[in-house]
């Protein structure tokens, strides 16, 4: 687990994650949020992919929100951040992406990518984070 203490008047923010090693065709950062298949596509999903690549003080500085491709559109995958002008498809490959749309489900919402490793993070204490699960939805990417 690990915390963020920004400021002291805050309350910490704890993450669970797992971090691994990764083949994937650019070592350029990236950073997916996913959602559970029991949440619909709509306009809380919308919202939610809006915040999750707002401008925030915690985002990586050399990233930016990227814009999701049409054939992602109302699947599990609701906000992305890469490298200004990437390509989306240059950053990640389509059979890391099926494992990826699945960790929502497991509780890992965040998928961040950087160089040759992988983090599987939660975002709150309300979507159980399920490390077994976890594990093994991402053992074909071992």
């Amino acid at each position: 687990m690990r915390h963020r203490d920004a400021d002291p008047d805050v309350a910490a923010v704890a993450e669970e994650e797992i971090l691994f090693p990764l083949k994937r065709p650019s070592a350029g950062g990236l950073v997916l949020t996913v959602k559970t298949s029991s949440l619909a596509p709509g306009l809380a999903t919308r919202l939610m992919g809006a915040i999750a690549t707002g401008p925030w003080d915690a985002q990586p500085d050399d990233l930016e929100r990227l814009e999701i491709p049409a054939d992602l559109k109302d699947t599990n995958l609701i906000g992305a951040l890469g490298p200004r002008g990437a390509n989306f498809y240059d950053l990640v490959d389509t059979s890391t992406l099926s494992v990826v749309q699945g960790l929502g489900d497991a509780g890992g919402i965040l998928v961040r990518f950087r160089d040759a490793w992988c983090t599987v993070a939660s975002t709150s204490r309300q979507i159980p984070f399920r490390l077994d699960e976890v594990v093994a939805r991402i053992r074909p990417l071992l």
